[in-house]
């Protein structure tokens, strides 16, 4: 599943590489312009693995980008140059921000001191960069499980997590004409294989704001059903916002985000 993105300084061929449920993220030297484009459209979300862009760069890796991949695992392929010093340590403070946090391995240690950082000896390939590069393989087994190694003596296994994507934000309307505070609308959809109870099921917006869905019942399989916000406290921003569906266990079940809108335009999400 290619993704193709250009920055301004670089080309990069991104790959999103899948295996049954196994989702591995690619993007080589992408930048934050290219990662914006990506996190706007939600092209990629719920990966396992991420190889950190641009070798962890603080050019790369931002926030909204990471908050759609939701890695597991981050693998940085990185070297001992004093010029770039990668990884950066506000990215590697980046990534231990997010939740879980992701369990993160580098190629190299870093020893050019500056802006440059390291995870724990006990998560890097070769902590002695004048020798080989460091090494790291994974391997990704047909039980739902994958393995990093990066040593002779060194591995570890993870479980393939499974997003539930079985209902789905099928489309917004953030500037219906009319009343904004009544009139906004988002339109829930079951595409999985058993019907879906809503209750406690709610959508939020970035600010952290929500509307309850309790009210649309149950989803029967295929069917589609909109709430309408009715002087509910979550807005529609209409200049852009993300909107997230949590189900009634608080876990994300879909996220959109969008950068504009129009009067009276519905916007598909295509999930």
């Amino acid at each position: 599943n290619p993704t193709t993105g250009v920055d301004e300084n670089d080309m990069s061929v991104s790959l999103l590489v899948t295996f049954g449920s196994f989702r591995y993220f690619v993007g080589g030297d992408i930048e934050v312009h290219t990662e914006a484009k990506i996190a706007e459209r939600d092209l990629v979300l719920g990966v396992n693995v991420y190889q950190a862009n641009h070798h962890g760069s603080a050019t790369s890796s931002s926030r909204a980008f990471m908050e759609d991949l939701e890695p597991r695992v981050i693998i940085i392929s990185n070297g001992n140059h004093g010029g770039f010093m990668h990884p950066r340590q506000a990215t590697l403070d980046l990534y231990a921000s997010l939740p879980g946090p992701p369990t993160v391995f580098q190629t190299n240690k870093y020893l050019k001191g500056g802006k440059g950082g390291n995870v724990p000896d006990a998560f890097i390939a070769d902590i002695d960069p004048s020798g080989d590069e460091g090494t790291i393989l994974m391997t990704v087994d047909s039980s739902g499980n994958y393995t990093v190694t990066y040593s002779p003596d060194a591995s570890h296994t993870f479980q393939i997590k499974v997003a539930d994507t079985s209902v789905v934000i099928e489309s917004l309307l953030p500037n219906p004409v009319g009343n904004d505070t009544k009139l906004e609308e988002v339109t829930i959809e079951n595409k999985g294989a058993s019907a879906v109870t809503l209750a406690g099921w709610t959508l939020e917006d970035r600010s952290g704001k929500t509307w309850s869905l309790t009210d649309l019942g149950t989803l029967a399989v295929g069917e589609s059903k909109t709430i309408r916000r009715n002087g509910m406290k979550m807005s529609l921003n209409n200049s852009g916002d993300k909107i997230t569906l949590l189900d009634a266990g608080n876990a994300v079940r879909d996220s959109f985000q969008y950068t504009s809108s129009s009067e009276g335009a519905v916007i598909t999400t295509g999930h």
